[in-house]
């Protein structure tokens, strides 16, 4: 079938391919007169990619953006925040809503007397919320777009402006709840760290003063340089009495035997210091010991108290990177039926069922519609033509 015998034909079937376009228009056009009118409205969001508060501001790194995007698009369309939009706009609490779930469960006759009818009005309604919403990102923009579909224009307005604010309010849920929880957590390891710091200050005043110990360092220099005094002098008693000893006065003269006495104190003298300067290194350090566990634990409480105030704050912080670019507005056409459109594709189906129908008839039907179709059906030459 070449291209003559289809220009042909169209000729030939015009009337018939303008009836079925015909049909096909007026079945459009009664199909969208009988489509009620919906109404679209929305509203632009603005998000930065730093995170939401002064407190870290490492940001998102520009390979993780459109996953942040799509996060971020995930988390409007999340049951929770049509939850949110439920309760603001008191949807349940409505009469019409009431109806709607009636008729849904009209096969239950209990369900009035249902304790959880509640929840249940609040999970279809939040779920029908869901199937009108659409959030729409803008291309290498940090814009998102939420729009809602409804029959009543101000409705679809008010249900726009009421998913933005409920998830700004998830947004904020999100960041604040890990932060409470990490101060409550820090608050009980300050108490327990206060504990520990006022009975380890306890202990160390409590040695101090068993002790009797004011300067420590001092009194250890002190009982040092008394030792060596004592070393000196014992070393020049043995001296003496090594010369006493080498003059040969023997052991019974008055002066061999002060010497032998005198070395022999200073020696105990010397032992004794010995012992009390050892007594006094240990006394140091197991006062260094108590003092270092004390300033370990100090340290540990200022880091502790320091983050506790940190979390506390962002715990309290209530603004997030989200802000509305535009608020939604009430429109005053609508966006649905789309009447241009449904004319439009009427007309190409028109055209495609009636060429259609016309190609199928004719190959079912044959006829002569120009001289190669003699060539082919009959095999004889076409001399000429009228």
């Amino acid at each position: 079938m070449n291209i003559q015998l289809i220009l042909e034909l169209l000729k030939a079937r015009a009337v018939f391919i303008g009836f079925v376009l015909f049909i096909t228009m007026v079945a459009a056009a009664m199909f969208t007169m009988q489509q009620p009118k919906r109404y679209t409205s929305s509203t632009s969001l603005v998000l930065t990619f730093n995170d939401a508060g002064p407190f870290d501001q490492t940001g998102i790194p520009t390979q993780l953006a459109s996953s942040y995007m799509a996060t971020q698009i995930d988390i409007i369309r999340n049951k929770n925040v049509a939850l949110k939009v439920v309760d603001k706009l008191g949807l349940v609490s409505s009469t019409q809503t009431a109806v709607d779930f009636m008729q849904v469960h009209k096969s239950n006759p209990d369900w009035e007397s249902d304790p959880s009818i509640e929840l249940k009005l609040r999970d279809i309604v939040a779920e029908a919320l869901l199937d009108d919403l659409s959030v729409l990102p803008s291309r290498e923009s940090r814009v998102l777009t939420v729009e809602f579909m409804s029959a009543s224009p101000l409705y679809a307005a008010q249900v726009a402006d009421s998913f933005t604010e409920a998830y700004i309010d998830v947004t904020l849920e999100l960041s604040m709840e890990p932060a409470r929880r990490n101060a409550a957590w820090f608050d009980s390891q300050l108490k327990v760290l206060a504990n520990r710091l006022e009975a380890q200050q306890k202990k160390l005043t409590s040695f101090q003063q068993e002790q009797g110990i004011v300067a420590v360092d001092e009194r250890l220099d002190t009982e040092t340089q008394r030792l060596e005094d004592l070393s000196s002098k014992l070393t020049a008693a043995q001296a003496q009495t090594y010369d006493v000893r080498s003059r040969q006065l023997g052991e019974k003269h008055p002066e061999y035997v002060r010497a032998v006495e005198r070395e022999r104190s200073l020696g105990r003298s010397l032992q004794q210091q010995k012992e009390k300067v050892l007594q006094v290194k240990q006394q140091r350090d197991q006062l260094d010991l108590l003092v270092r566990d004390l300033e370990n634990t100090r340290s540990m409480y200022d880091a502790a108290i320091q983050r506790y105030y940190q979390t506390s704050l962002e715990s309290q912080f209530n603004q997030t990177n989200i802000a509305i670019l535009n608020k939604a507005v009430v429109p005053t056409r609508h966006s649905s039926p789309k009447v241009l459109l449904n004319m439009a594709l009427s007309v190409i189906l028109g055209l495609v069922f009636g060429i259609g129908f016309t190609i199928v008839a004719e190959v079912f039907s044959r006829r002569v519609r120009i001289e190669d179709d003699i060539k082919e059906e009959l095999g004889i030459p076409v001399l000429a033509s009228i």
